[in-house]
């Protein structure tokens, strides 16, 4: 039998599966308070949680499709050599911020577990949810590099994220 590989990135997948199971959690929790009149306590924080774990991986998709928001109006005026070299200047820019984050964000990961936070109603140590934020940006920060990669070896351009819009 012949495996159907999926084109779909791992974190359009992620996206999704967080989504869904974020509508399912507020859905659940609208039910139960106004059909059964019953409260769900937990249900409205972790969908917090899940909320901000589905954004990040939403993030990094985005990078990966070369969709972040940025100006690129006037690229379209520039020589092709010239908007190449200022959107690899950028680009490398967003790396280097995103290193200093990562950077940043282990050393308070590495803070919480010397003095943990616990979550109000679920109990959950907030380690794990805050987790996301180093592992969004190292995955963003490969997803740069790979197009900064593909845009020098003219496998797209510039203009190619303005498509379908």
């Amino acid at each position: 039998m012949k495996k159907i590989k999926s084109k779909e990135p791992l974190e359009e997948k992620l996206t999704s599966y967080f989504f869904i199971m974020l509508v399912i959690l507020l859905s659940t929790q609208v039910f139960f308070r106004f059909v059964l009149n019953k409260n769900i306590s937990w249900s409205e924080e972790v969908s917090r949680f899940v909320f901000v774990w589905a954004m990040y991986f939403g993030f990094v998709l985005a990078a990966n499709k070369d969709r972040h928001i940025r100006v690129i109006a006037h690229f379209m005026y520039l020589p092709k050599r010239i908007q190449m070299i200022l959107l690899t200047i950028s680009d490398s820019l967003w790396v280097v911020y995103n290193i200093l984050l990562i950077y940043k964000s282990f050393e308070y990961l590495f803070s919480m577990i010397k003095f943990p936070y616990y979550s109000q109603t679920t109990g959950i140590n907030l380690l794990y949810v805050y987790l996301i934020v180093p592992i969004g940006f190292c995955l963003m920060t490969i997803r740069i590099i790979q197009n900064m990669y593909r845009r020098l070896h003219k496998e797209f351009s510039v203009i190619d994220s303005r498509k379908n819009l």
